[in-house]
């Protein structure tokens, strides 16, 4: 595998998923790459939606966050990825209690400004006319793009989390569950 793809979520209709974050009005904050592990407050949590027994590794939710489990966490960290942070985040259940169960938000820091908004087809939005709300197609500005990052944002379009084929190869080796690779077709890196 070579290049990369969008990290999504695969919906397991037999598995929890949580609704939106609670306890957290800033939420933009997380597509804007700066670090929030010092700021984040610890009172934020999700709480799930179904009170399944199955747990994944890439929550759903609608918060369109990645949420992933511990066990994702610790292989993450073992990779070499250093514009990332892991924020923990409390989950409760339908009835308010934390679950056991250890989750993060992956916070992606260092978005690039690599995007070629007119052969993209980049189309902006009504209310903040400089974010790309959605584009055609992914195509990158020659040269701007630093390869050696294994998870990325785009600067101006940051609701999609690019993951090198070869990491996502390598999580999905290891059985991590509920996570979707989307096939991005992006040139002229």
């Amino acid at each position: 595998m070579s290049g990369y793809v969008l990290w999504t979520n695969k919906i397991d209709p037999k598995a929890n998923s949580v609704h939106a974050l609670k306890k957290f009005d800033d939420i933009d904050l997380l597509d804007e790459g700066e670090s929030l592990i010092k700021s984040f407050p610890k009172s934020a949590f999700f709480q799930l939606r179904t009170n399944f027994d199955k747990f994944i590794d890439n929550m759903n939710n609608v918060s369109s966050l990645i949420v992933i489990s511990e066990g994702l966490m610790k292989f993450l960290e073992t990779r070499d990825i250093s514009n990332v942070e892991m924020i923990p985040i409390k989950i409760k259940d339908i009835k308010g209690k934390s679950i056991k169960e250890k989750y993060f938000i992956v916070n992606v820091l260092d978005h690039q400004d690599c995007l070629d908004h007119e052969a993209s087809g980049a189309k902006y939005s009504q209310v903040l006319d400089y974010i790309v709300e959605k584009v055609k197609k992914y195509i990158f500005k020659k040269g701007k793009l630093n390869k050696k990052l294994d998870i990325f944002k785009v600067e101006d379009f940051p609701y999609h989390t690019f993951v090198s084929s070869s990491l996502a190869k390598e999580i999905d080796s290891k059985g991590f569950t509920g996570i979707k690779w989307k096939k991005a077709t992006i040139t002229n890196i």
